[in-house]
């Protein structure tokens, strides 16, 4: 395994063949630039054993601080703190280091709910983020659950605008490659002690990660004729953890360089609102896709029925 990183951070994965064995999006031909986000902060997914959200943080910050990583913001949904001191601590030792910003307080699907309720629940994360963050720290950003921007256009323009009444501006998402998928594995094969399974799960993480990136960017090609700074989503799970460092390597081996989300956020191209009303979960570039009827870009499905069955 630590040969096949190796010649991922010193050739890419898209030099090895490897893109295209498994994922048939091809490989971009110019930079990238990409913003890493992070949701669900302080707790997303299974835990292995012997490690706590205070430890899964500590991971990630480390690995963001190792790549000289500013500014990266963190979604919180604060429903899931209840006063538990790892979680607390967790989210204290994020605000120190990066950003947090507002993910609503108990996660709600908008297409389950009505905009009112929704966006009430949006202002009841507030009191945390002014507890937890610095203070002069900016976390009026805003990050969909679910990615789900309303499934009729009167709900969108209405949270839109309730949103945009409360100062908040929206962190949109272009590229998403399931992250979250592999953590319950990771805990199971790391429960059993079992390094095959574990590498498995790493090989398949870092395919699907460089993939969906080209996937990404050949919408964005095909909406804007060129490429816009890549958003990014990851959670802060376990095996995010464990990879982040390795998929850093492995985008900076296909050309990415890392960008803030306000960096990213100040192109043009999210000044324009798609208008586009769905109960699904839609990226910003797969509404934009659908809105002008462009063909999609081939790619395979995260493989989810293997993930499923993986130290079973």
């Amino acid at each position: 395994m630590k040969t096949f990183l190796f010649l991922i951070s010193t050739l890419g994965l898209s030099a090895l063949g490897l893109a295209g064995a498994t994922y048939a999006a091809a490989p971009a031909a110019h930079p990238i630039e990409v913003a890493l986000t992070f949701d669900d902060l302080p707790v997303h997914g299974k835990l292995p054993p012997h490690m706590n959200r205070f430890d899964v943080m500590e991971k990630i910050l480390t690995t963001l601080k190792k790549n000289d990583q500013h500014d990266v913001f963190g979604f919180i949904n604060a429903s899931t703190i209840a006063g538990i001191s790892d979680r607390e601590e967790a989210l204290r030792l994020w605000a120190k280091e990066q950003r947090l910003a507002n993910h609503t307080f108990s996660h709600p699907d908008l297409a389950g709910t009505t905009s009112t309720k929704y966006l009430a629940d949006m202002l009841l994360n507030e009191p945390f983020l002014k507890k937890f963050s610095l203070p002069g720290q900016d976390w009026k950003w805003f990050r969909y659950p679910f990615l789900g921007e309303g499934d009729s256009l009167a709900k969108r323009n209405f949270v839109r605008k309730g949103l945009k009444d409360n100062g908040y501006r929206i962190a949109e998402v272009t590229t998403d490659f399931s992250d979250w998928s592999w953590n319950s594995p990771y805990s199971r094969c790391m429960a059993q002690g079992d390094s095959d399974g574990v590498a498995e799960l790493k090989e398949s993480y870092l395919h699907a990660a460089v993939s969906r990136l080209h996937y990404a960017d050949q919408m964005s090609q095909l909406v804007f004729g060129r490429s816009i700074p890549q958003i990014l989503l990851m959670h802060v799970g376990a095996f995010d953890a464990e990879m982040l460092d390795d998929m850093m390597a492995a985008y900076r081996a296909e050309g990415v360089t890392f960008v803030t989300l306000e960096q990213a956020a100040s192109d043009p191209a999210y000044a324009q609102d798609p208008g586009f009303a769905s109960a699904d979960a839609e990226t910003f570039l797969s509404q934009w896709m659908k809105v002008k009827k462009l063909p999609f870009p081939a790619v395979d499905k995260i493989p989810a029925g293997q993930l499923s069955k993986t130290c079973l």
